[in-house]
């Protein structure tokens, strides 16, 4: 966190766009051509795993750890080799409370097979190993106070109290867009008093109305760099579950989709082309499938 507060001083003193949190950074940096613009990010990071460990000897996870440290890589010095659930839930309970001490974020904690030969054994998903998984830490809150609201079109700003604190999220309003509250207003209360039977029934004329647009909209660019632009746009609704982004070059070549939770994204771009960036809303039960909004950036010279 020190690094992303350094280097965002810098960005704030050269008029550049400031990295909301450390993995938009790192993600960032990682896929810039600049090997410049990458040494000047000083990015550090920790290793956790080790490709075909059995090629060293290795019988173990915490070998391979040990075996990477000797190496000269950054481990963790926190991991620790457990030997049955009650000590899992020691360690979770120890930096649940130790985590706002640490030099880094965390958002939760990693438990993994130590046995190498059982990690083959216990296998895989399409996505994930099914040796280990992780836990995740309950969100953070905090007091907030309320600046303004408009009754008519239900909507409020809220202030952080310490926005150096919350650089992860780096909130500076939050607003919410409601066109119909009354609607809203009748299935919840004829739900909370039990008329089940009228509530199925306006819930069901509900869901046969058009629904609210879901398109992103606002789609706009920023230049980072001459590799980088990052894209945004508003929140239409706080339900979602994320988004999936694109792009599309000059010669029909696509990058992504990439499915995301926050409403911004940054693309690493060539020099000297055009492209067209892509945003769809993930579909719900709820909202069903969206148009993706588009817009169109040149580098061209």
């Amino acid at each position: 966190m020190r690094n992303l507060r350094v280097s965002g001083a810098k960005r704030k003193k050269n008029n550049e766009s400031i990295f909301q949190n450390p993995r938009n950074a790192a993600a960032g940096t990682v896929r810039n051509y600049d090997s410049k613009v990458v040494a000047s990010r000083n990015l550090d990071c920790f290793i956790y795993h080790l490709p075909n460990p059995q090629d060293y000897g290795i019988k173990t996870h915490f070998e391979a750890l040990e075996f990477m440290r000797k190496l000269g890589f950054m481990v963790n010095d926190n991991n620790l080799l457990v030997n049955n659930i009650d000590e899992v839930e020691e360690y979770i309970k120890k930096y649940t409370e130790l985590r706002e001490k640490l030099p880094y974020e965390i958002d939760g904690i990693v438990i993994k097979l130590n046995d190498i030969a059982s990690q083959e054994k216990v296998g895989y998903t399409i996505k994930v190993p099914k040796w280990a998984t992780a836990y995740k830490f309950p969100a953070e809150e905090v007091l907030t106070k309320l600046e303004d609201y408009d009754r008519r079109n239900v909507s409020f700003s809220i202030a952080i109290p310490n926005e150096t604190e919350f650089i992860e999220s780096n909130i500076k309003e939050l607003s919410k867009q409601v066109k119909d509250q009354n609607r809203w207003k009748t299935i919840l209360g004829l739900s909370l008093i039990g008329l089940f039977i009228i509530a199925w029934f306006v819930i069901n004329i509900w869901m046969r109305q058009e629904t609210p647009n879901q398109t992103p909209q606002n789609l706009k660019y920023e230049v980072i760099s001459p590799t980088e632009v990052k894209i945004s746009w508003d929140i239409n609704n706080f339900a979602t579950e994320g988004y999936y982004v694109w792009m599309v070059d000059d010669t029909n070549k696509k990058t992504g989709p990439f499915e995301i939770s926050e409403n911004e994204y940054i693309f690493i771009v060539e020099e000297n082309k055009t492209y067209i960036f892509y945003v769809q809303t993930i579909a719900t039960e709820l909202f069903g499938k969206s148009e993706p909004a588009k817009l169109e950036y040149s580098n061209k010279v």
